[in-house]
């Protein structure tokens, strides 16, 4: 269940990265980079509203899963009818904070002189803002499916909406209509999504039920004492990946966000594919840490983290070496000045993904406080530096604003944390991880090579070369990246039958 649902998220993040592909062409030139710059920006303010979830998501799936793996339905049934009434309050303060944003619109007019825009931001937000007010309680609906681990059900219900929501951009814009209209269709094509999460959510844990008399203050005190480190750890998200948008639109203008966009665009199709991969790990982390299993949880992190980074260094090697031919070709070579955006976002990312699980393991057992505290530390750097670098180097700038503390970060301080919460002597760790790297410089070595004589602006010569990539890359990970037993695991990902027709065929011998 847990490899189907992992290959279901990778699945949704490749449609939607293909999806993206031919549509953000298609949506920058119907709108201008004007209208997508303000698109974009407003995407972003939107976004924000989500920090008045408190964190009650992750605390759901934090808690939940323990009960789960220990069958304590009633204690199940305590955090599912503590946390419905609090998801419900805080839509309902969202609706609240939309309808504000609304009434105050007309005053953005007098401080940008534009009543035409002004009047479209109001309205933007009033449609997407109730919207994210409905969508609050059932993010305790999404937490249930994850407690069982039935990321294939989720992922399945995004590939629904993405569908969805690309047929209906298309008509509308051909159609000629713009920005109300994507607001729109964004909340139509959701719909199927809100009500079938409900339904599976019931299904899968039927022993949930709702009951008002279920409310326990002291449920909600412990909830509120995990989730309050996670808004601490989402205000700092927003300042390291988010501000971004607001400090191009501020010092160069909404233009120069469209082109800040491209090269994170793609960065960002890069951050969620591998988490994709990874993310379905934080649940486990959490049966394992209420089984008190300490064993298999470093068993299950460093070969999770190996995966982590076999996996994120050959695509964020591809966005690096095949990046600027492919935006010249995408885009055309006006928006080159995104690539090195891309170049230096990704560089960030790589970094993090190199200790990729450490977050879940984390996040799933008590070392949330850990990523609080050095989220908002990197988060407040980022912002800092980019004000900056912006003024000196422009984009370049903010993106640089955004690597260097992740550099410090992920590369010197996380490490000597996750080890010594893993109770691993620092040197092992760094040696772990450090092997998995080198494996990685050489069996990148001749893809680089050809890459560099060959790359071109053109869609054949960049799909041969990922591929001939691939092919190099693949053999020298087999035969020099796995011990034994992690080779068998891969196996009986890749030929579940084949593996139990094995062990089968070994027991009717004994």
């Amino acid at each position: 269940m847990l490899t189907k649902g992992s290959s279901l998220r990778s699945l949704y993040y490749l449609s939607h990265v293909v999806v993206s592909f031919f549509m953000t062409p298609f949506v920058v030139y119907s709108l201008g980079d004007r209208l997508y710059g303000f698109w974009a920006f407003v995407g972003v303010l939107v976004g924000y509203y989500g920090l008045l979830d408190l964190g009650l998501s992750e605390a759901v799936q934090r808690y939940i899963p323990g009960a789960v793996a220990t069958e304590d339905y009633k204690g199940c049934n305590r955090i599912f009818n503590t946390a419905l009434p609090l998801f419900l309050a805080l839509g309902f303060a969202v609706f609240l904070v939309t309808l504000l944003a609304y009434l105050l619109s007309p005053f953005l007019a007098g401080m940008t002189g534009n009543q035409e825009d002004a009047a479209l931001f109001g309205k933007i937000i009033l449609i997407l803002g109730i919207n994210m007010a409905i969508e609050f309680p059932l993010r305790l609906f999404l937490g249930v499916l994850a407690s069982q681990l039935r990321y294939d059900i989720m992922s399945a219900l995004q590939l629904l909406t993405l569908f969805l929501r690309t047929a209906l951009v298309v008509i509308v814009l051909l159609s000629g209509y713009q920005l109300i209209a994507l607001a729109l269709v964004t909340v139509l094509a959701s719909i199927p999504q809100k009500i079938l999460t409900v339904y599976f959510a019931k299904k899968n844990l039927p022993q949930v039920q709702y009951d008002r008399k279920e409310w326990d203050f002291a449920t909600a005190r412990t909830l509120f004492g995990y989730s309050l480190y996670i808004l601490v750890a989402k205000l700092a998200d927003i300042l390291r990946f988010n501000i971004d948008f607001v400090v191009v639109s501020t010092f160069i203008g909404l233009s120069a966000v469209t082109h800040y966009s491209i090269g994170s665009i793609l960065a960002g199709h890069f951050m969620f594919f591998i988490s994709s991969t990874i993310v379905v790990l934080l649940p486990v982390f959490s049966r394992l840490h209420g089984r008190e299993d300490h064993e298999n949880i470093k068993r299950v992190f460093f070969f999770a983290n190996k995966i982590s980074v076999y996996l994120s260094s050959f695509i964020g090697f591809g966005l690096i070496f095949w990046g600027r031919p492919f935006i010249e070709r995408w885009m055309g070579p006006s928006y080159l000045d995104a690539y090195p955006v891309l170049f230096l976002l990704v560089l960030g990312f790589l970094f993090a993904f190199w200790q990729n699980p450490s977050f879940d393991l984390l996040l799933g057992t008590t070392g949330y406080r850990f990523v609080a505290a050095i989220n908002i530390i990197e988060g407040v750097s980022n912002l800092v530096l980019s004000l900056i670098l912006v003024r000196r180097f422009g984009l370049i700038g903010v993106a640089l604003g955004t690597l260097i503390p992740m550099a410090i970060i992920k590369l010197i301080v996380q490490p000597i944390y996750v080890s010594r919460f893993l109770t691993v002597r620092y040197f092992e760790f760094v040696g772990r991880i450090s092997r998995a790297i080198s494996v990685v410089a050489l069996a990148l070595l001749c893809p680089a090579l050809i890459s560099i004589i060959f790359a071109a602006p053109d869609y054949r010569a960049l799909i041969a070369l990922s591929l001939i990539s691939f092919m190099l890359y693949l053999p020298v990970l087999w035969f020099y990246g796995f011990d034994h037993s992690e080779a068998e695991i891969i196996r009986g990902v890749i030929f579940p039958k084949r593996i139990k027709s094995q062990v089968a065929d070994s027991r009717g011998i004994d």
